[in-house]
């Protein structure tokens, strides 16, 4: 009976990551992507926020363990997705109250810049799964932004109980340090501390394993931004093992899709490179080879004024960010799978406002 539960775990994820997968290849969330970068580059530049440099040392370990071989691979695929988490990354290493200052500003300039067009890339995800009109670039947008309070509220509240919980920890320490009678109270403090300290704690694992389900559930639950947290939350601890399963299964879809990415790009870049040299518009093809290297995922394609050249850039510059696209799509996925899970809810049941028929819609 435990084998034909996982086995059919593993199907609906390999469906639903599937579908969402198709969903990264519509125009509509590349062209999200795109704007999502390019004020990502902006506003990081002004606070001096390096996503890649960051991504590619914390992941240097991981990669080091690994075949020569796919170090490319693992630094393309993997180490966009981590500059996600930069400035948070930046946070953990601070050493003074400026570079606290710096890692606060990242985080600010993320949650607000990919809260917003991650979640529009989110939404497109959910109704591509759900099987219902999928919205335009401007009507996912308009979509998040009339749910900004939901969204945003469910994704910054992790971080406000944190910082809560952190501060109520480092006051009973505090009152430990008191002359004469810290002592005594370090007797009544330490097993009180325990309750914030559990609440830290469970925060923490729910944030780092947890967090990303909590975009799925924002755009797909409606209004109700503590049912989006409390659902995505509680998935995750009742079933552990059907997320530990459709992560496996995510990125093992991953590394496949951006393989399919890569290889198309660079068929792509060489037939409207024969095609161009053929009309003698370029003085040479482009010599194509299968260890050509992509970009950086966080840097910006290269403006010249050669338009094939840089046409080449943008091409090659979306392929390389296509992994930061699939981790807003995976999160519905992943989401959707626990919540069938858990409770029994068909994929397809989304939120959908402005239905006569009620609040959820969906081909079931």
């Amino acid at each position: 009976m435990k084998l034909k539960s996982e086995r059919s775990i593993m199907i609906l994820a390999i469906a639903l990551t599937t579908s969402a997968i198709r969903a990264t290849l519509l125009a509509r969330v590349w062209i999200l992507l795109a704007i999502g970068l390019i004020a990502d580059n902006f506003a990081t530049a002004l606070i001096g926020l390096n996503r890649h440099a960051v991504a590619q040392r914390w992941s240097s370990e991981l990669i080091a363990m690994l075949p020569s071989s796919l170090h490319e691979f693992v630094d393309k695929a993997w180490v966009g997705p981590l500059g996600l988490a930069a400035p948070f990354l930046n946070l953990t290493e601070a050493h003074d109250f400026h570079d606290i200052l710096l890692a606060i500003l990242g985080i600010i300039v993320t949650l607000s810049i990919w809260g917003l067009i991650g979640s529009a890339i989110c939404r497109i995800a959910v109704t591509r799964i759900a099987d219902v009109p999928i919205p335009g670039v401007r009507s996912s947008i308009r979509y998040v932004v009339q749910q900004r309070i939901t969204i945003l509220g469910a994704i910054c509240m992790p971080i406000c109980l944190i910082i809560i919980m952190s501060t109520i920890v480092l006051l009973m320490g505090l009152v430990t340090k008191i002359p004469y009678v810290g002592p005594i109270a370090a007797w009544i403090m330490l097993p009180l501390s325990l309750i914030p300290a559990v609440t830290l704690l469970m925060t923490l694992l729910s944030c780092i394993f947890g967090w990303p389900m909590i975009m799925g559930a924002a755009v797909t639950e409606g209004d109700d931004m503590f049912d989006a947290l409390s659902r995505s939350q509680c998935y995750l601890f009742q079933a552990p093992v059907s997320w530990a399963l459709t992560l496996k299964v995510g990125i093992l879809m991953q590394a496949i899709g951006y393989a399919s990415i890569q290889a198309v790009s660079w068929a792509l870049i060489c037939i409207l490179s024969s095609s161009f040299h053929d009309s003698r518009l370029t003085a040479r093809p482009f010599e194509f080879k299968w260890f050509s290297k992509l970009p950086a995922p966080w840097t910006m394609p290269e403006i010249s004024s050669n338009a094939f050249s840089t046409w080449i850039s943008i091409i090659t510059h979306l392929a390389a960010s296509w992994p930061i696209g699939f981790a807003f799509v995976f999160p519905a996925a992943i989401y959707l799978t626990l919540r069938n899970r858990v409770d029994g809810i068909a994929p397809t049941e989304v939120y959908w406002p402005g239905k006569p028929e009620g609040e959820f819609a969906g081909r079931i």
